[in-house]
C-alpha cells in the first residue's frame, strides 16, 4: 500500500469532526510544503507492538546525535489523538521559542517546544500555525540563516511584534491581518519584517516595500511603490510619492494570487524610499 493510501486510509478512520479537520489539514500541508518528501507512521515497533499514534510526516531533515550517528526524520508532524489533533514541529532546538512567540497568540492550544495541541481546528488561529510551521521548516532546512535571523532581524517569519499587533485586531481583522502577514512572508521569505511607524512593515535592503495597518476603512495593505505595478486593483494611490493600497474589510475579499503578483512586483520595481531623508523628500527608481 503506497503513503498516500496509508494516509487516506488514516485520515478515513478518525471520527467526525476530527476527520474532516485532519483532511483539511493534511490538504493545507500539502499547500503550504508542496514539494515535501511525505511520510506514514503507524505507530507500531518492529513487534508490532503499538507504541504510540500514527502520524503522518511531512519534508525531511537529518537529525545528529552526540555520537556522530544520524537519522532521516521528518520536518512536520500531523497526529491524531485522544482529544483532538496534535502537530508537531521538529528540530527546533530553543524549546522555549514556541511557547513564547505563539503560546498566547495561537488560541485554545497547548503548546510545548515541539507540539502544538488543539480540539479543533476552529479552537485556534491558522495563520499563526502556518508561521509556526514555516519557522520550524526554515530552521531544519537551513541553520546558519536561522542563527542569523535568532541574533539579529526577523526574516521569512512573521515577527512576535506583528504577531502582537495582529492579535490586537477584532476577530475579522485579525484574521485579515494573519492572512496577510503569512502571505507576505511566504512570498518574501528573504524580507525583514517589523513594527515601524506604529503598523507592520516589510523591508527589502532596509527599504519599505509592503505593510498594512488598521484605519477607519478597514485594514489597509499598502505597497511603497505601488502606483508602477500597474494593477487596477490597488487604487488608492498616494498623492505625493509612488505608493498604492486596497483595503479589506473581509477575509473573502482577499485574493491570494493577486497578493502573490503584486509581491513579486514589490521585488522587481522598488523606488528608494530608504534615502529619501538624505534625498530631501526625493525619490530615486531603484528597480
Amino acid at each position: 500500500m503506497s503513503i498516500q493510501e496509508q494516509i487516506k486510509n488514516y485520515i478515513k478512520s478518525q471520527p467526525q469532526p476530527k476527520r474532516t479537520d485532519m483532511q483539511v489539514l493534511h490538504q493545507h500541508m500539502l499547500q503550504l510544503l508542496p514539494k515535501s518528501k511525505l511520510w506514514f507512521l503507524n505507530g507500531k515497533d518492529d513487534s508490532g507492538k503499538i507504541v504510540s499514534n500514527p502520524n503522518i510526516g511531512y519534508g525531511l531533515y537529518s537529525i545528529q546525535y552526540a555520537d556522530g550517528t544520524t537519522r532521516t526524520f521528518y520536518q512536520i508532524g500531523l497526529s491524531a489523538n485522544t482529544t483532538g489533533i496534535s502537530v508537531y514541529i521538529m528540530g527546533i532546538k530553543d524549546k522555549t521559542y514556541l511557547v513564547q512567540t505563539y503560546g498566547t497568540i495561537i488560541g485554545k492550544a497547548s503548546v510545548s517546544g515541539y507540539c502544538i495541541r488543539f480540539k479543533t481546528l476552529k479552537d485556534i488561529n491558522i495563520g499563526i500555525l502556518d508561521d509556526a510551521i514555516r519557522y520550524g521548516v526554515e530552521f531544519t532546512s537551513n541553520q546558519k540563516t536561522i542563527n542569523n535571523r535568532l541574533k539579529s532581524k526577523n526574516v521569512g517569519t512573521t515577527s512576535k511584534d506583528i504577531l502582537e499587533y495582529n492579535n490586537a485586531q477584532t476577530a475579522e481583522d485579525k484574521a485579515i491581518c494573519n492572512l496577510l502577514s503569512g502571505e507576505i512572508c511566504k512570498n518574501l521569505p528573504e524580507a525583514e519584517n517589523k513594527i515601524w511607524h506604529s503598523h507592520p512593515v516589510w523591508f527589502l535592503d532596509g527599504n519599505p516595500v509592503t505593510g498594512y495597518s488598521k484605519q477607519k476603512a478597514g485594514i489597509r495593505l499598502m505597497f511603497w511603490s505601488g502606483a508602477d505595478f500597474d494593477e487596477e486593483r490597488l487604487s488608492i494611490k498616494g498623492k505625493k510619492f509612488k505608493d498604492a493600497s486596497i483595503f479589506y474589510n473581509s477575509v473573502k475579499e482577499i485574493n491570494t494570487k493577486d497578493l502573490s503578483r503584486w509581491l513579486k512586483k514589490s521585488k522587481s520595481i522598488q523606488w528608494d524610499y530608504k534615502n529619501i531623508v538624505k534625498r530631501k523628500g526625493v525619490l530615486v527608481r531603484l528597480k
